[in-house]
């Protein structure tokens, strides 16, 4: 096992392991950015899910669409906007990991 060379341990002391690599967006809050991006005429944005991103998308993705068609937003997310770093307005969770 050419692989293992050089580290210490012998192979019955090796530990499985699964490993994954790969992006991952996060935002200071850990809390999704949502919403067009000033300055950036038709620039939309649905970053920074923590991970979380999978298990939200089809309602981030709903609101986005209602959001770049000038439909009304069947939820509140005026809190997760871009701006609310600049006025400090983070969305502090304690529970998010």
């Amino acid at each position: 096992m050419a692989y293992v060379t050089g580290f210490p341990a012998r192979q019955s002391e090796r530990a499985n392991s699964r490993q994954w690599s790969g992006g991952y967006n996060v935002s200071p809050d850990s809390q999704p950015i949502l919403g067009s991006v000033p300055g950036l005429d038709g620039y939309w944005m649905a970053v920074g899910f923590s991970g979380h991103g999978f298990m939200v998308a089809p309602m981030a993705t709903r609101v986005l669409a209602q959001m770049i068609a000038g439909m009304e937003v069947d939820m509140d997310i005026s809190g997760l906007d871009l701006g609310r770093f600049d006025r400090g307005e983070l969305l502090l969770e304690p529970n998010v990991v």
